[in-house]
């Protein structure tokens, strides 16, 4: 139905603009400004619409977080810019490899393999979103995995850690946080804990 088409049980046209307007106001409400702006500037109209309508059916589904819900909107939105606004629907497999590719960095630039992080993020999102654009009327546990994101993997970091030891507080980093704590509680907790590792070292 067409913009200004007028529905059997209506006497006024609908209109779809305001429709898909008041979707993405929904979709951000309680966002920072930018996250609004970033999903209607330099973005599809179409593609701003499938973000909106998937972020109100994750609040239906899941108890979703602001923190979540602003993360998803920016990795979708900048999926839409990176395909130059190509439709979701008509994205293909080695498109959505090309996006996630282009998140590694060589070991120079990164060498603790940080990235491997935001790659996996940005893949388990991409790969919610795209079953819920292709089977939206099916249950969250039973939507199948699209051609568009089926087989990519996780990826698997070499380091069992990103922290040094440089990145660890030291004594003095210790007293300085008890000195200005205002939390006697965190306080306690902090003491504890610097014994367990004390203890821990000794053994």
């Amino acid at each position: 139905m067409s913009k200004g088409t007028y529905n059997q049980k209506h006497s006024k046209p609908f209109d779809y603009d305001k429709i898909a307007n008041g979707k993405i106001d929904f979709a951000t409400a309680g966002l920072f400004p930018s996250i609004y702006r970033g999903l209607t500037q330099n973005i599809s109209p179409e593609n701003a619409l499938n973000i909106a309508e998937y972020i109100l059916a994750m609040k239906t589904e899941t108890n979703l977080s602001d923190m979540y819900r602003t993360t998803i909107i920016q990795i979708l939105s900048l999926l839409s810019r990176f395909s130059k606004n190509k439709s979701f629907a008509h994205m293909t497999r080695d498109e959505s490899l090309v996006y996630l590719d282009s998140i590694r960095k060589p070991d120079m630039l990164d060498p603790l393999h940080k990235w491997i992080g935001t790659y996996n993020l940005k893949r388990t999102i991409l790969l919610r979103f795209f079953k819920w654009l292709y089977f939206p009327n099916e249950e969250p546990k039973r939507r199948k995995i699209p051609a568009v994101i089926e087989n990519i993997p996780m990826l698997k970091r070499r380091e069992q850690s990103t922290y040094k030891p440089t990145d660890l507080w030291t004594l003095d980093d210790d007293l300085l946080f008890l000195k200005y704590c205002p939390n006697k509680r965190d306080s306690c907790y902090t003491q504890f804990l610097g014994i367990q590792v004390a203890d821990h070292m000794r053994s």
